[in-house]
Parts: structure tokens; C-alpha cells; sequence
């Protein structure tokens, strides 16, 4: 057994292992990396037009072109399963919480989303 931090797990999960497998849909699921391989160009297109930007290219010809096929590790769908079940705990938002107060400044933008974030659970509840 290995001792890591919630980031270093999460971080694990979601960026080295999920992603190889499509999640916690496994390699049925569109999204996974060994999938978008196989993804049309206007797969692609689509994909660029929904952040307005090229994600994780690499600086050189050939970096982030190697994925790792397969399926992701057993522990890493574990916490992907754990994350999607947050979902459906009820949470208490202080008021005056302020979720950025280490950040630096993002001009409101950050503030907006966590706003949002916010006004979404809040109707939940």
C-alpha cells in the first residue's frame, strides 16, 4: 500500500488513469483516450469549439501523442465512482465563504464560477 495525498490520488485518478479508460464508463465510453483516437475530424472540430482551444498539446512534433491503452486501474474507478457520488450529498455553504481567498486575481472570472457553483447546489437543496 502506497500513502498519497487526496491530491495526489485525485490527481492520479483523474489525469493519469481515468482518462486511458473512459472513466468509469471504461472503454465504451466516447471520451476515452484509446476512443478518441479513432474520433472523426469533426469529432475534433466539436472538441476545439467547446473550450475555444487546443487542450495538452504539446510544445514538440511528438509530445502527447502516446497514450496508455487500457483499462484503468481498479482503485482509480473506485475514486472516480466515490467523486460522481458527491453528487448526491447535501452540503451547507457558509455565508461569506470565500473559496478563492488564495488565488490570485482572475478579474471575477474564477468568482463567477464559483458563484454559479454555488447557485446550483443551492437550488438542489
Amino acid at each position: 500500500m502506497k500513502t498519497v495525498t487526496i491530491e495526489e490520488l485525485l490527481t492520479w485518478a483523474f489525469v493519469h488513469e481515468l482518462p486511458k479508460g473512459g472513466g468509469v464508463d471504461g472503454l465504451d465510453n466516447a471520451n476515452s483516450a484509446w476512443r478518441m483516437l479513432e474520433a472523426s475530424s469533426w469529432g475534433k472540430i466539436t472538441s476545439f469549439a467547446e473550450l475555444g482551444a487546443i487542450v495538452d498539446q504539446g510544445r514538440g512534433d511528438t509530445e502527447n501523442y502516446w497514450i496508455e491503452q487500457g483499462e484503468p486501474h481498479d482503485d482509480a474507478v473506485a475514486v472516480g465512482r466515490a467523486v460522481a457520488g458527491l453528487s448526491r450529498c447535501d452540503i451547507a455553504v457558509p455565508a461569506g465563504w470565500n473559496a478563492l481567498a488564495d488565488w490570485p486575481d482572475t478579474e471575477g472570472m474564477a468568482e463567477a464560477a464559483v458563484r454559479k457553483a454555488v447557485e446550483r447546489y443551492m437550488v438542489r437543496t
